[in-house]
């Protein structure tokens, strides 16, 4: 799962070691962002094209 949010929010699972950051390198990401779409979606629909842009991108990252 790939999530944005507010370190703030998520500070003590991240000190827990719960869950783990990416570091984008990017400061345009200081507020809230957030995908979210049904199980159900319609398959090639902008939202799934956007989420699998996502996803390589995540992908991308965490093989460096």
């Amino acid at each position: 799962m790939l999530w944005f949010i507010s370190r703030g929010v998520v500070e003590r699972e991240l000190s827990e070691g719960r869950i783990a950051t990416l570091d984008l390198g990017v400061d345009y990401l200081t507020g809230a962002v957030g995908l979210t779409r049904k199980f159900d979606f319609t398959r090639d629909s902008p939202a799934d094209f956007l989420a699998s842009l996502l996803h390589r991108r995540a992908k991308d990252f965490s093989t460096r």
